[in-house]
């Protein structure tokens, strides 16, 4: 039987047999223990996806998983079907559609990227100037239960920085359904209390490191990059600010700033 493994570009499972995703059972197949650590891990998996998805941290996280799940298998830890199901569980967590389960000795491939098209490195960083500033519209928007205030839009020579502050926060299960029901399918058979400690640390994985990220569009088309993030606070309040390059065109009349599910037209002055 082959376990696990990662191969530079391709991600690819022997699974002996049909193996079957049967959550129900992980509470007394898998050691609790061993189950904690794997819900952990695929909640830092999600909590980085769009963050850091070079296929270097991608490899190396594949990688560190397959031998992880070979171990907990090697010590009876885990069925074998057990073992693929997570594998699985993370090829998601990544970002990548799980493929159909192969008919029995049939291997599976999955293609990781190709290492050797590797993004080019950023442009040397350039000092803003500053230029003008306008307020925000006076308004609050409602997105999943919380509330975002655009405070004001700072004008720079070389790019746009939009100050905001957020309260009270979105409801994270509704912001992210998807992740939100992989978690709970990862938390079956444990106990209460663990389970409602694991959930707590994935959300604030979500919250930390997903939630306050956002895009800019204009009406003519300019293609922004998030550039610069900073955010803080606490008590279900929330302000930052996200910088976006390169600066709006003076043709820009009209910025869109898009946030979860929801858009703020912005009005250039």
């Amino acid at each position: 039987m082959a376990y696990p493994r990662t191969l530079p570009g391709v991600c690819r499972r022997d699974y002996g047999h049909r193996a079957h995703l049967d959550i129900a059972r992980y509470g007394s197949s898998v050691n609790p223990e061993a189950q904690w650590y794997l819900v952990e891990t695929l909640a830092r998996a999600r909590g980085n996806l769009g963050i850091r998805d070079d296929y270097e941290s991608k490899q190396r996280t594949l990688s560190h998983f397959a031998g992880v799940l070979a171990a907990f298998r090697y010590q009876d830890g885990m069925t074998q079907e057990e073992e693929h199901d997570w594998y699985r569980k993370m090829l998601v967590a990544l970002g990548y559609e799980a493929p159909d389960l192969p008919p029995p000795g049939v291997a599976a491939a999955i293609h990781l990227g190709d290492p050797e098209k590797r993004p080019p490195p950023p442009p040397a960083e350039i000092t803003p100037t500053f230029l003008r500033s306008q307020a925000g519209p006076d308004q609050e928007f409602e997105v999943f239960g919380g509330q975002l205030r655009v405070i004001s839009i700072e004008i720079y020579d070389v790019a746009a920085v939009l100050r905001w502050r957020v309260s009270p926060e979105p409801d994270i299960t509704m912001a992210f359904p998807d992740e939100s029901t992989a978690l709970e399918l990862d938390l079956v058979g444990l106990e209460d209390w663990a389970a409602d400690d694991l959930r707590m640390k994935a959300q604030q994985m979500l919250r930390t490191r997903r939630l306050y990220r956002f895009e800019l569009t204009d009406d003519v088309e300019t293609e922004y990059t998030q550039r610069g993030l900073h955010h803080g606070g606490g008590g279900g309040v929330m302000s930052g600010d996200a910088e976006f390059r390169p600066a709006p065109p003076t043709t820009a009349s009209m910025l869109t700033l898009s946030w979860l599910n929801l858009e703020v037209h912005l009005p250039l002055r």
